[in-house]
């Protein structure tokens, strides 16, 4: 089910702002979107998860820097 509007985030966004949004709305997958609102991928709760827990990645590391469901062409 989508909510309406639909809550999306930049490549930009750190991941702790991410499951910040996930957690407060209570949704499974954000969409990620470039500057123009144009669909990048989706960040799931699983890939968004393993990236925290890796030792090496920081709470502030962008979403761009995991790798993101594709966006359909």
């Amino acid at each position: 089910l989508m909510t309406a509007p639909v809550i999306t985030i930049r490549a930009e966004t750190p991941l702790n702002e991410a499951l910040r949004l996930m957690l407060r709305h209570q949704i499974k997958r954000l969409p990620v979107v470039d500057a123009e609102g144009h669909l990048l991928g989706l960040l799931g709760r699983n890939s968004l998860l393993n990236g925290l827990l890796a030792a090496s990645t920081p709470a502030a590391t962008p979403v761009n820097d995991l790798t993101l469901q594709s966006a359909p062409e």
